[in-house]
């Protein structure tokens, strides 16, 4: 529960359902069996221990970091622009008083969700294809001829071939990717990510490899492969936009709210990316310092936020009652 002013306590579940999975026999549409398999694990969050995420009615006091090493803790994280900071090491006692300290508006613990499913190896005929031993190689903004087209019926459905026909293909546009990181040597996204805007937010690793860019899951660069590819073995939408990528997930697909509010700010102020994709699902807890305001800061630049799925709002008041309206993307 935040520590907070206000009454109201509000939570979110966003769902962000990815392409992934959308290649398939039928080139027109997926078969029964993937319409009705999960889209995404909505299971709880999980609170990520004495790590807290403070906003401030204004500018951070000038007494806020040494009240915080004074506690014991740390200040990890500064979000000037959306007037926020992330700490840790204060315990409970040492939350409660820097959430009385004049200037705080607001401090909330932060939460580790599974955004996506945890991977599995599993039967695919896909990994049995070679897509080099296709003899056609996509050219230009027109990937008709990748290797996996004609499974790819997510891409006829959205009338891809009609857009690369008729548009720049993406062409000056930078994608930011905040997934679980981006293979940047995979034969269709070699040259596609930006130099210097490859990077990771992780801030608990479950293993070294989740303090580097690298993608360490698959799910990062299968996202990456739907917006931007050299049209070798899949096509994409924008073949000529360019990627960044913003590491928020670890190996197994987890990741915290306060790594992901940095990832957006961070797109937001050094990035300059035209449009932020997230192919991922879990509770959101719009009480958490940030949850919203990192939102609003990229609109005012004009960065698109992620339009491919229905966000569901879940207000929880202090009954059993819920309500959830929804507002397609």
């Amino acid at each position: 529960m935040p520590f907070r002013a206000r009454s109201h306590v509000g939570a979110a579940v966003v769902m962000l359902a990815g392409l992934l999975g959308a290649c398939a026999e039928n080139p027109q549409a997926p078969d029964a069996a993937q319409v009705r398999r999960p889209l995404a694990n909505l299971a709880a969050p999980v609170a990520r221990p004495d790590r807290y995420v403070v906003s401030f009615k204004s500018a951070e006091p000038a007494a806020f970091e040494a009240s915080v090493q004074a506690l014991g803790g740390t200040v990890e994280r500064r979000l000037s622009s959306i007037r926020l900071a992330v700490v840790s090491g204060v315990g409970a006692a040492g939350a409660t008083q820097l959430a009385a300290m004049g200037g705080v508006e607001m401090l909330a613990q932060d939460l580790n969700v599974q955004f996506i499913p945890a991977p599995s190896i599993g039967a695919d005929a896909l990994l049995n294809l070679d897509p080099t031993a296709a003899g056609v190689v996509a050219s230009g903004s027109n990937q008709s001829g990748a290797a996996f087209f004609s499974r790819q019926w997510n891409m006829v459905r959205v009338g891809a071939p009609q857009a690369w026909a008729s548009s720049t293909g993406g062409a000056g546009k930078v994608v930011c990717v905040l997934d679980t990181g981006i293979d940047p040597d995979h034969i269709d996204l070699a040259g596609k990510v930006v130099p210097g805007l490859f990077t990771s937010f992780i801030s608990a690793p479950l293993f070294i490899g989740d303090l580097d860019p690298y993608d360490y899951n698959f799910h990062g660069s299968a996202s990456a492969g739907h917006i931007s590819t050299n049209g070798i073995g899949m096509a994409s939408v924008a073949p000529d936009a360019k990627l960044c990528s913003a590491k928020v997930l670890n190996v197994l697909g987890s990741g915290s709210f306060a790594d992901l509010i940095s990832a957006i700010t961070w797109v937001r102020e050094v990035a300059q990316g035209n449009v932020i994709n997230m192919s991922l699902s879990g509770y959101v807890d719009l009480t958490i310092p940030g949850a919203t305001s990192s939102w609003r800061c990229c609109s005012a630049r004009w960065i698109a936020p992620p339009r491919r799925a229905s966000w569901s709002w879940r207000r929880r008041a202090t009954t059993t009652s819920t309500s959830t309206p929804t507002r397609p993307a």
